[in-house]
């Protein structure tokens, strides 16, 4: 426990952990209000009922800890290769799906903001393939070109996106939620309750379409946003130019081990 806490301080930095905790304090907060609501039998105020809100961001709130984790597996996995900084930017995303999107219900207040935070996703999927594909080098000593990188790093992301609609498919199944939207009736009400348009942006033509929509749209947002950070990556492949160069530091390694034999 001990070397696993000198390890955790040495790889991260004191304002990243700083900014861990003040977003899972912000989720821990929302599980505990939903509760309360939960217990004391409160109308729901939101699109889920208080039990799947609690669900929802508890499951989140375990997946802000993703590096904490992988941090324990061994040097045969290339979880142990990938850096604290990448969960900079996945505590982000599971914080504004959740204390953003369920807690403080901006789906419905805000209409845009669910094809926005697909957008987000598909860029922080793409860019979290990147660091996998440069954790699975560093661990195998292996290059690769920059093309064959990016083009698995944005495959990931389409993996994640529909991974993801799957998820939501599921739990509407098994847990009853709404989160594709297959009930026309409770987002009309929504709607109406929050004085706002139906979140979907591309108009339904029936509104049996209407779950459809609203999970081809965030399909489109996560392809976006996918491609916009390959594009990125493209023009700064930060692993792989400048003297961060993953293949020029695995050949250089095997070029001196090539000099000792």
């Amino acid at each position: 426990m001990k070397d696993y806490i000198k390890r955790h301080h040495a790889q991260s930095k004191l304002s990243e952990r700083i900014y861990w905790w003040t977003l899972r304090g912000l989720m821990i907060y929302a599980i505990i209000v939903s509760l309360i609501h939960l217990i004391k039998g409160d109308p729901v105020t939101g699109e889920n009922s208080h039990l799947q809100q609690v669900l929802q961001i508890t499951a989140n709130l375990v997946g802000m800890f993703a590096w904490e984790i992988m941090l324990t597996t061994s040097e045969k996995s290339f979880l142990h290769y990938i850096p604290a900084y990448v969960q900079n930017i996945t505590l982000l995303g599971f914080f504004l799906g959740s204390f953003g999107g369920a807690f403080l219900n901006l789906y419905y207040k805000f209409p845009p903001y669910d094809i926005l935070l697909h957008a987000f996703g598909g860029a922080e999927a793409c860019f979290i393939g990147y660091e996998i594909i440069s954790a699975i080098q560093l661990r195998d000593k292996k290059t690769a070109p920059l093309a064959l990188v990016l083009l698995g790093a944005c495959g990931i992301s389409f993996m994640f996106g529909v991974g993801w609609e799957l998820f939501e498919f599921t739990f509407d199944q098994v847990a009853g939620g709404d989160t594709q939207h297959w009930s026309f009736a409770l987002a009309q009400q929504a709607c109406e309750k929050y004085g706002c348009s139906m979140p979907n942006i591309i108009p339904e033509l029936d509104p049996g379409r209407y779950a459809l929509m609203d999970t081809m749209e965030d399909t489109v947002a996560n392809v976006i946003g996918a491609v916009v950070m390959t594009l990125a990556l493209k023009i700064k492949p930060y692993h792989h130019s400048g003297k961060n160069d993953v293949n020029k530091l695995i050949e250089n390694e095997d070029r001196a081990v090539s000099l000792v034999v």
